[in-house]
């Protein structure tokens, strides 16, 4: 079985960032380690996707998100993605960093 590229026509992403790949260096640091950086390319920019459950690891180990704004964004994020669920029953956010 081969996998096709298709070419994007559209993104649509929220105004306000969720998180900063520069600024967030702890939250940052978290998500590389469990592998969710990965796809992104040497500069920081691509499409990740990122399950719901590493995000709420994140806001609930001590001291990798304290930005108020970051944790606002995180949790409206999980609450949605935790309302819209894939073809095999997965929760996951997926973040478009530029």
């Amino acid at each position: 079985m081969s996998i096709r590229a298709y070419r994007i026509i559209e993104i649509k992403a929220e105004k306000k960032p969720s998180f900063n790949l520069w600024n967030d260096e702890k939250l940052m640091g978290f998500l590389d380690e469990k592998g969710y950086l990965d796809g992104l390319n040497k500069n920081g920019g691509g499409i990740i996707e990122i399950p719901v459950v590493i995000l709420q690891e994140a806001l609930t180990t001590n001291d990798i998100v304290n930005d108020i704004d970051v944790i606002k964004q995180l949790e409206k994020g999980i609450k949605i993605a935790s309302q819209k669920k894939d073809i095999f029953n997965r929760e996951y956010i997926t973040y478009y960093c530029y």
